[in-house]
């Protein structure tokens, strides 16, 4: 029961995103706080349900220099 409550409690409300991106229907957004990304209906300007977020971070090769 405390577990639940805490969860609610430390739960990220979204209210910080990105500006749309991407075209209908693929539009979407992402919260800048935790990372989860939302879709996004431009013609209503609503944000929709979550999507999966690309987990794979990219990758710097080796022997790069920094710019």
């Amino acid at each position: 029961m405390l577990e639940k409550f805490l969860r609610w409690l430390l739960q990220c409300d979204h209210s910080r995103t990105t500006f749309p991106q991407g075209r209908d229907p693929n539009a979407h957004v992402t919260c800048l706080d935790c990372g989860q990304e939302f879709a996004y209906d431009v013609r209503t300007w609503t944000r929709g349900s979550a999507q999966p977020t690309n987990l794979q971070r990219p990758t710097i090769p080796a022997g790069a220099k920094e710019i």
